[in-house]
């Protein structure tokens, strides 16, 4: 005698798939036990626990890298190099190069740094936007010769969106430096 659903389930296995294909992923991820995924990358812990238990993993090169800051710029053997130094945790942030303006480079760079690494700390990248970045703007002295802190606050505003859609995560943006040495001509 051949099995069969009874008639009152005829027709509806169909629409149940979709369910039991979701049960089945649910419980293939709920197998991994909470030993098998770093403390550090528990989304569930404190920040302060995951914090302290991602330091006591990382060597003391790795804390060194974390604060240490390249420069990338597209090309060949300086994007082999950037590679490599992000595999080995020898760097965490970027400043971006003039030209860089495609994602693609960005996205590869911070793939390696997920993916590739020992520990996949994601990487900070950050550009000088002090006169925009798409759209030039005057320095921030200039602008704030308007006397119009409504203007200076669109400006800047410009500059933030146009940063973040372009994948920089870190803008070093309009400062007023008091200028103690005539030698340093570049007050901005």
């Amino acid at each position: 005698m051949e099995w069969s659903l009874p008639r009152s389930f005829r027709g509806r296995g169909r629409s149940l798939l979709p369910q039991a294909f979701a049960c089945g992923i649910v419980l293939a991820l709920s197998s991994l036990s909470a030993d098998e995924l770093p403390l550090y990358r528990d989304p569930i812990r404190s920040i302060a626990d995951r914090t302290e238990d991602l330091l006591a993993r990382m060597t003391l090169a790795e804390k060194i890298g974390q604060l240490t800051q390249g420069v990338v710029r597209p090309g060949g053997s300086e994007m082999t190099a950037s590679i490599e130094a992000i595999r080995s945790g020898r760097v965490g942030s970027y400043i971006l190069g003039l030209g860089l303006d495609d994602p693609t480079a960005r996205n590869k760079l911070q793939e390696v740094a997920i993916k590739e690494s020992r520990l996949g700390i994601p990487l900070i990248f950050g550009f000088d936007t002090i006169h925009g970045l798409r759209t030039v703007f005057p320095i921030p002295l200039a602008v704030s010769c308007a006397w119009d802190p409504e203007l200076f606050l669109e400006l800047e505003g410009i500059a933030a969106r146009e940063s973040r859609a372009a994948g920089i995560d870190w803008v070093f943006g309009p400062l007023c430096d008091l200028a103690r040495d005539p030698r340093w001509g570049r007050v901005a």
